[in-house]
Parts: structure tokens; sequence; C-alpha cells
């Protein structure tokens, strides 16, 4: 089972709470949500217990570091977060995609959320 998320509105940093889509993939079947909170989001991976959690940016999960490893600590132990985009060198969501045959439209964040959990299927 893989997660793919993108922030939907909104910002860690920011006063208003971010909302999340999320797009579970589990061998054939997929399943989408949209508008989600985070405390939902950590609540659904808990519960799922998800082989790889996939994003564009990991800081779209937390404002800060800190807060970013907190939030980790509340992940099952198997579960590993994974940002697509690269580490040391990152690339666009739509260039790796694209070099994936992946595509998507970049405006939604369903769409986004999705692309994230195929290119964590492919590796």
């Amino acid at each position: 089972m893989i997660f793919g998320v993108d922030i939907a509105s909104g910002s860690p940093s920011s006063r208003r709470p971010p909302s999340y889509s999320l797009v579970i993939l589990d061998g054939d079947n997929k399943s989408t949500y949209h508008m989600i909170s985070r405390h939902k989001l950590i609540r659904m991976i808990r519960e799922n217990q998800p082989e790889i959690v996939a994003m564009d940016n990991v800081h779209e999960l937390a404002s800060d570091r800190s807060e970013l490893i907190s939030i980790l600590r509340r992940f099952p132990p198997s579960t590993k977060l994974v940002q697509v985009t690269g580490g040391d060198k990152p690339e666009a969501l739509t260039k790796i995609a694209k070099w994936h045959g992946i595509t998507f439209d970049r405006l939604n964040p369903l769409e986004e959320a999705e692309a994230c959990a195929r290119l964590a299927v492919k590796g």
C-alpha cells in the first residue's frame, strides 16, 4: 500500500492549518480523499500502515525540521516517508513524472498526490 500526498490548501507555517489530498494505491485499487486535515492524514497512516508515504516536498507536512521529526515519530515504524522529487538535487515533479510516462494536472492536488504515489511504486 502506497500513500501519495499533496498539500491542497494552506501551509504548515500559516495560521490556517493545511489540508491535504491523499491517493491510496493498494494493488489495483485506488482511493482518493480531498481536503483532509493533517490530523486525519496521520490517523489514516497509523491505521493503514502503508509501506510508503510519497510527497513531492516533505516540508508540506511540517513547518520546520523538529515538527517533521515529531510527525514522523507518530508514523508506524515500517512506514517510510519519501520525497519523490529527490533529496540532494531535487527535480520538478512534472519533469520526473514525464521521465516515467506519468501525466497529471499540476494545478490539481489529487492528481499530484497520485503522481507521487505512482512514482513511489516505480521506485
